[in-house]
C-alpha cells in the first residue's frame, strides 16, 4: 500500500519487480520530489523515493528499504488471457480478483476485472502459469468492470528510453 509521505492512507497499490523497488501508477505519485511511504501487512511503514516518473504512460518506480519479495517479469498477455489482480487497500490483506485480458491499444490493456475497485491504481496485473507480471493497473475504469493496465512491455521500453543517453542531432 502506497501512504503519503505525512503518513496519511493513500488510495493505490506499490509491488516489488527488484529488491527495494516498486512500480506504481505515476497519478498514485503526483508530486514525484516529495517522499512517499510503503505499508507492508503489518501495518509497518517504510519512506519511499521517486527514481522514475513518467505521467505520459502513467507508471512510476519507487525505491524503499522495504523488504518485499519481488514479482518477476512475464509477457504481455493475449487476448482473452485468464488474468488476476491483487491490492491492499481497502481493508485488511491483499484481496485478489481474476479476470481476461479484453483486447489492447498500443501500449494499454483492457482488462475485464469483475469488483476491481478502488485502491487498484498500481497493482500488478499478473498472467500466466506461473502469475508473472503482464502489466499495472492504472485504475481508469471505462464501464463496468472493464480496467486500463499498461502492458509490461510498454513499461520496459519506456524505462530502457530511459536510461539510454539522449540522442545527439547536428
Amino acid at each position: 500500500r502506497l501512504t503519503f509521505g505525512d503518513g496519511q492512507p493513500g488510495n493505490c497499490t506499490a509491488f516489488a519487480v527488484a529488491p527495494r523497488l516498486f512500480a506504481t501508477a505515476a497519478h498514485c505519485v503526483t508530486d514525484a520530489s516529495a517522499t512517499f511511504r510503503l505499508q507492508d501487512e503489518q501495518g509497518r511503514q517504510w519512506p519511499a523515493q521517486v527514481l522514475y516518473f513518467n505521467s505520459v504512460i502513467d507508471v512510476a518506480t519507487l525505491q524503499s528499504e522495504m523488504a518485499a519479495q519481488p514479482l518477476a517479469l512475464g509477457e504481455d498477455p493475449h487476448e482473452d488471457e485468464v488474468v488476476a489482480s491483487m491490492n491492499g487497500v481497502g481493508g485488511s490483506g491483499l484481496w485478489s480478483l481474476r479476470g481476461r485480458s479484453a483486447g489492447r491499444d498500443a501500449a494499454y490493456l483492457m482488462v475485464q476485472l469483475p469488483g476491481h475497485g478502488p485502491g487498484g491504481s498500481g497493482s500488478p496485473l499478473l498472467c500466466g502459469p506461473d502469475y508473472k507480471v503482464c502489466g499495472i493497473l492504472l485504475g481508469r475504469f471505462f464501464a463496468g468492470d472493464i480496467a486500463v493496465a499498461l502492458s509490461v512491455s510498454a513499461w520496459r521500453d519506456a524505462l530502457k528510453a530511459h536510461e539510454e543517453p539522449p540522442t545527439v542531432v547536428k
